[in-house]
């Protein structure tokens, strides 16, 4: 058998030359070319990209999908004019990184979440359901928030209405949908209400 610096010299005889473009987030535009032997090249180009745009604004896009659940991003978890506006007394954040802006101004509840499709979000479903329900039950306006208010935060309100209100899976969804355009909960989180839908017909 011949050794491996053999074999390696040997595979990298075969390589092709090969070029690729390479456009940075600021725009800027360059060719990298490797070569048979594993040398390589880099020429920068002229491009017309602009670049990537970070958009730095606030999303203060909030949905009442209830008359007391509310559902909304990181960003109206931490403006406390609009907080105040639409009479928020509780806050369930289900964030990653987010902390609790207003302490003593309203009453928290926290349960970090990854929005990964293998995090078991379904293990806080009833803790979350539970406080969602007392909250509307005292009297208080709960917002939800995750990050962006799309997968997490979705996933638990979804939950909540499966849980509270006899709807099956997909009623739940296009419920929400119908107040929330925009959401989008991870694939994991999908198959983990579907599993809770199943989970609440058999009890």
């Amino acid at each position: 058998m011949s050794s491996l610096a053999k074999q390696l010299a040997a595979k990298r005889g075969t390589l092709r030359h090969t070029q690729t473009q390479v456009t940075t987030p600021d725009g800027q535009s360059k060719i990298e070319e490797m070569f048979f032997d594993g040398s390589q090249k880099v020429v920068a180009v002229p491009s017309s990209s602009p670049g990537f745009v970070i958009d730095t604004k606030p999303d203060l896009r909030y949905s009442h999908i209830l008359n007391k659940v509310i559902l909304g991003s990181q960003d109206v978890a931490h403006d406390l004019d609009l907080l105040t506006k639409i009479k928020v007394t509780h806050i369930l954040n289900v964030a990653t990184g987010i902390i609790n802006l207003y302490e003593g101004w309203f009453i928290y509840k926290t349960k970090e979440v990854f929005d990964t499709p293998t995090c078991r979000i379904i293990d806080i479903f009833d803790e979350c359901c539970d406080y969602i329900h007392n909250t509307v039950l005292s009297g208080g306006c709960v917002l939800v928030h995750c990050n962006a208010g799309v997968s997490r935060s979705v996933s638990v309100v979804i939950a909540y209405l499966m849980r509270y209100y006899s709807m099956n899976f997909d009623e739940a969804f296009n419920f929400v949908k119908s107040k929330r355009s925009f959401i989008r909960p991870n694939t994991g989180f999908l198959e983990q209400l579907k599993e809770y839908e199943s989970k609440l017909a058999s009890v």
